[in-house]
């Protein structure tokens, strides 16, 4: 992760980077959020973590891989609706 980053800032400033001076840093997991055990579900996850944490809905206990699916439906039909109301208004 250190080199990446002194390479995007090299290609950011088109200045060399001392990758000796460069700090190292901790990554810490986030606690209490939902995971999922498919790697394809991680969209989903993190659109609706993000909008429960939005709304400051702290149980997310219907975030799981069992209603993955049910939660796709369910944001596609409200995309679905808002262009549509946004179209033929309501």
């Amino acid at each position: 992760m250190t080199v990446l980053i002194s390479d995007l800032l090299v290609e950011s400033s088109g200045d060399e980077v001392d990758k000796v001076k460069m700090i190292p840093f901790e990554v810490e997991q986030a606690q209490g959020l939902p995971k999922t055990k498919h790697p394809f579900n991680c969209g989903i996850f993190l659109v609706k973590i993000l909008e429960c944490q939005s709304l400051k809905i702290g149980d997310m206990t219907k975030i799981n891989d069992d209603n993955a699916l049910e939660l796709r439906r369910t944001l596609s039909c409200e995309i679905f609706n808002q262009f549509v109301d946004e179209i033929f208004g309501k």
